[in-house]
């Protein structure tokens, strides 16, 4: 051996000094090759030979040990599987490539017959070779897998990100799902013949798989993210990764990011076999120390794997190296570790119900126990810090509203002093069952909004499903409207939910309402059907299976009560003929009452009827809410409470205030009563008889009234105050940085003080995605700004309050600001994408809002060639044409036959489904004392400016009578005072 050679990598991993120290004659944690070497200080790499003074990896994860002694690493960023000859052999250890082209291999076993299986991110396949690195197998069909493990009876078993763990057969590649519900499994390791350990890496927890029923249980942790040593029920870990089992039973957990590898026992006692904490590491090779259990570190452990004799192999993901570790005394007996005793109190922990389920509308658990309570609602560990339960005489409430989470994320602990209880948390529903989760207090003639869920047991799942929601009045009050029908779910809805939708997918089901008398009392019935594969219908947990609309009688009086079911259940596992085992949860009812709540206080946003939302305040969650919501994100469904709370404007005062749109006018006035600019406030409520009733909370004031416009003339079709666009761009570059000019061009007569836009930047046709867009450089004050639904839009508002945006107010064309976005990398020439804008608002101020429309700008991507520009509003194509993509709303189209396109038509106010509907002129001499003269006559359209001209040819030239004529919707008329005796030819035109 070169020893200068030796001394230098030495030298070069400082970190490693204690390899050459004097050996512990216990545990021994050892280097065997990666990170930097001599010649090369980089941390990855991928060159083979001499394990320690020249191999590199980049990612090694998973790791195995093959018969003869020898390691094969998945290189997961070199897609290359490696092989380590002699590991350990600082001298004669060499690293070579095992098998090339791998992508992005994540796990790697070894089976009784020397094959080995990697198991591979990019393409979601398992590849066999055999043991000289031939490639036997490759079959696919898994979404991102993280894990392999194998038995000795042809089973494969693979863990899948997004939570699934799944049994392959060997022999015919079927694939099997055995469990379910993980929060991104990363680790498998194979027990016994019945047993299977999965990490949950999110869920900082170890599970074991019975194999013979697919049960699933907790062995340890599942108490948070964090480092604890000790009992199943205190043991903490902070992203658990690989799995192995050594020869004694017990497990080893590479426990990434607390940087150490432990050791978990058969009844979940964990301990740290070595790593440790941040604050102890040495640099320039910080987490990187060979030593013993007192002095090596970790940093970023992954992969682990154990020889029969007890060895113990490490892959760390940061520095990129191998580690071996031997005295780690795993080929013992004992696989039980002994927790001990502190002497302690016992304390019991606390008890509470209900203890499952998906609870969307919010749900009061009850909460039982001798001593303090301390609870969480993520699933992290409770401690001293966390949220307290306030007990009366040992009783307690938790307010359980997570409409993301079902009551599995709730967990809690007793703590007396320093004595603690165990953890406890939810549980997985007992058995299939699908419901109303709740009662439903609701007004007369109200629009009721109530979730179908389904709770799931462990490892099952539903992929089609078939019920009957039925309403039937109780005592006396009339049926519900026949409009009972269910309605659609977004990530947009006001109260977003877990929809019954399979990943990347848009679940879809049929309902159909009908009604059934008996003794008179009419039931209305909805029959919900989800068949077959294409309905993407998947709950493998819990979900809102359909979200119904009740609507309430408008004869339904304070009292009436109503019985809500769900009967009929049925469903597949498979979408096909694999029946699941599904019940109804028990009736729920619906109680007429007029709940009052207060207008604009709509967070925290429980639900949708009145006394599921709000906490009789406002203050900027509520404000936030209706920024959101005046831009058309985050909408309650119409006509519901929670969307009326949200309906300010115009302000409630002679009558019930409101105009059923949300908007900017909405959005301004809860902003200044939530400063007490306007220290009035409103409560409404559902009086019997259907109608809204209304109350100040203070005094009450005369609230300022709008004064009404005048009536619109007969030519008024379509007049917004003001439009909204953005400059036409050129030559645009992938990759470029670019500022696109947004102008807001205000009608003769209008201003503009206060204006609210919803803007996004789209890819047309097979164009890139477009990334993060912001807005730059706004106009004005009081300006709002932020990201949307996506990022490729934003939500802007330049407010009224405390004092207007623009002062002066605009007119005119104005510069408001600039869209700021980067041209895709990817995208290539012709490509094209448009700026459209959305949602818009605005006015003079909050008693004045106007009607704004927005045109849309194409721009292309490296040509000079730009798109012709659009004219036309696509609000105005929506208005005529119920939509702006249809056929008949293109620019260039003539629907109405007049010889007009639509382009013309709405430069000139006309109507494009209207042959009628044209821009004509009329003319009538007129002789009175005065003498001769002509009177030129036609119908205007509002806030369009005309100019009147006379020629002696139709070629013109031609000269101007009039101009800066503004129009009204009435009859303008012109009078040519002294025509010329060569005069023929007059001709009204639109201004631009």
């Amino acid at each position: 051996m070169n020893m200068f050679q030796h001394s230098t990598r030495v030298w070069v991993g400082a970190a490693l000094l204690a390899v050459t120290a004097v050996a512990s004659q216990g545990l021994e944690v050892k280097t065997l090759g990666g990170g930097p070497t001599p010649g090369n200080l980089g941390r990855a790499g991928s060159q083979n030979g001499n394990t320690l003074m020249q191999a590199k990896f980049n990612q090694p994860y998973g790791i195995a040990v093959k018969a003869d002694g020898g390691l094969v690493i998945a290189d997961r960023k070199n897609s290359r599987l490696r092989e380590v000859f002699l590991p350990g052999d600082d001298d004669f250890s060499v690293t070579t490539t095992f098998a090339s082209k791998v992508p992005l291999p994540v796990g790697v076993v070894v089976d009784q017959d020397g094959m080995i299986y990697s198991v591979n991110e990019r393409d979601g396949t398992v590849r066999i070779f055999n043991q000289v690195g031939t490639l036997l197998q490759t079959f696919g069909g898994l979404s991102k897998p993280t894990a392999i493990a194998v038995d000795g009876q042809t089973n494969i078993y693979v863990t899948e990100l997004r939570g699934a763990v799944k049994r392959i057969n060997a022999l015919d590649f079927t694939i099997t799902q055995i469990a379910s519900g993980f929060r991104q499994p990363r680790g498998l390791a194979l027990l016994n013949s019945e047993t299977l350990a999965v990490s949950d890496t999110l869920g900082h927890a170890i599970y074991t798989i019975n194999l013979l029923d697919n049960e699933v249980q907790l062995l340890s942790g599942n108490n948070g993210a964090g480092f604890n040593d000790g009992p199943a029920s205190v043991a903490k870990f902070n992203s658990p990764w690989g799995l192995t089992r050594s020869p004694n039973g017990s497990l080893l957990v590479a426990d990434r990011l607390n940087h150490r590898v432990r050791v978990v026992g058969t009844n979940g006692f964990a301990r740290t076999l070595y790593g440790g904490d941040k604050a102890r590491w040495l640099r320039p090779f910080a987490g990187w120390r060979d030593g013993d259990e007192t002095t090596a570190q970790a940093r970023e452990p992954i992969g682990v794997a154990v020889s029969d004799e007890g060895t113990l192999y490490v892959t760390e993901k940061y520095w990129n190296i191998v580690r071996e570790v031997t005295g780690a005394n795993l080929n013992g007996s004992s696989t039980n570790f002994n927790p001990g005793t502190n002497g302690g109190v016992l304390v019991l922990p606390p008890t509470f119900t209900p203890n499952y389920g998906y609870h969307p509308m919010g749900v009061n658990v009850t909460v039982t126990s001798h001593v303090p309570v301390f609870y969480t609602l993520d699933g992290s560990e409770p401690t001293t810090n966390s949220l307290q339960v306030n007990l009366n005489n040992d009783i307690g409430t938790i307010r359980f509203m997570q409409h993301n989470r079902d009551l599995r994320s709730l967990r809690m602990k007793a703590i007396d002093g320093t004595n603690v209880s165990a953890t406890v948390g939810g549980i997985s529903a007992p058995a299939n069952e699908i419901g109303i989760p709740r009662d439903i207090s609701a007004g007369s003639f109200s629009t009721v909004v109530v979730p179908v869920v389904v709770n799931m047991k462990a490892n099952s799942q539903i992929r089609s499903l078939q019920f009957r929601v039925r309403v039937t009045p109780l005592n006396g009050g009339p049926p519900v409207r026949p409009q009972l029908r269910a309605t659609s779910m977004s990530s947009n809805d006001f109260v977003s939910v877990v929809t019954a939708a399979a990943p990347n997918t848009i679940a879809s089901y049929l309902a159909s309402g009908f009604s059934s008398t008996n003794a008179g009392v009419v039931t209305r019935e909805l029959a919900v059907t989800a068949l077959g594969t294409d309905a993407n219908f998947l709950i493998d947990q819990y979900a809102v299976a359909a979200m119904v609309i009740i609507p309430m009688s408008r004869d339904a009086h304070a009292g009436h009560t109503y019985r809500v079911e769900v009967t009929n259940p049925s469903a597949t596992s498979d979408a096909h003929q694999q029946i699941v085992p599904i019940v109804p949860m028990s009736a729920r009812t619906i109680t007429i009452v007029g709940v009052p709540y207060l207008v604009g206080d709509v967070s925290p946003g429980g639900w949708y009827n009145a006394g599921d939302f709000g906490d009789g305040r406002l203050g900027n969650d509520d404000v936030n809410a209706i920024f959101y919501a005046s831009h058309g994100v985050y909408v309650p469904y119409a006509s519901t409470d929670a969307f009326d709370a949200m309906d300010l404007h115009p302000i409630d005062g002679a009558s019930v205030g409101g105009n059923a749109i949300i908007n900017l006018g909405d959005l301004n006035v809860v902003l200044q009563r939530s400063f007490e600019y306007d220290p009035v406030n409103w409560l409404r409520f559902h009086m019997d008889g259907g109608d809204i009733g209304f109350q100040a909370t203070t005094l009450p004031q005369p609230a300022p009234q709008p004064v009404p416009p005048p009536p619109a003339g007969p030519g008024t079709l379509w007049a917004p105050q003001a439009t909204v666009g953005a400059v036409q761009q050129g030559y645009m570059i992938p990759g470029g940085k670019y500022k696109i000019p947004v102008y807001v061009k205000v009608a003769p007569g209008c201003s503009i003080a206060g204006m609210s836009i919803r803007a996004s930047v789209v890819p047309n046709a097979d164009a890139a995605a477009m990334g993060s867009i912001a807005f730059v450089e706004p106009l004005g004050g009081n300006f709002i700004g932020k990201n949307g639904l996506a990022l490729n839009e934003v939500l802007c508002s330049w407010l009224f309050i405390p004092s207007p945006a623009f002062s002066p107010a605009l007119t005119g064309s104005n510069i408001v600001g600039s869209i700021e976005l980067t041209v895709p990398p990817t995208a290539v020439a012709g490509q094209s994408y448009t700026v459209k804008f959305l949602k818009l608002g605005g006015g003079a101020d909050l008693n004045t809002l106007d009607d704004l429309e927005g045109i849309p700008m194409t721009f292309k991507v490296n040509t000079y060639a730009t798109p012709t520009a659009e004219v036309i509003s696509d609000e105005w194509k929506t208005y005529f044409f119920g939509t702006n993509i249809a056929v008949n709303a293109a620019t260039l189209a003539d629907p109405d036959e007049d010889g007009a396109p639509n382009w013309q038509e709405y430069l000139e106010g006309t109507s494009p489904v209207d042959p009628a509907s044209r821009l004509r002129l009329e003319q009538e001499v007129v002789t009175d004392e005065s003498g001769t003269s002509v009177q030129l006559s036609w119908l205007s359209a509002s806030l369009k400016v005309y100019v009147v001209e006379r020629a002696a040819s139709a070629s013109g030239p031609w000269a101007t009578i009039a101009s800066g004529i503004v129009g009204d919707g009435f009859v303008k008329q012109v009078y040519d005072a002294a025509p010329s005796a060569e005069t023929l030819f007059y001709r009204v035109r639109v201004q631009p």
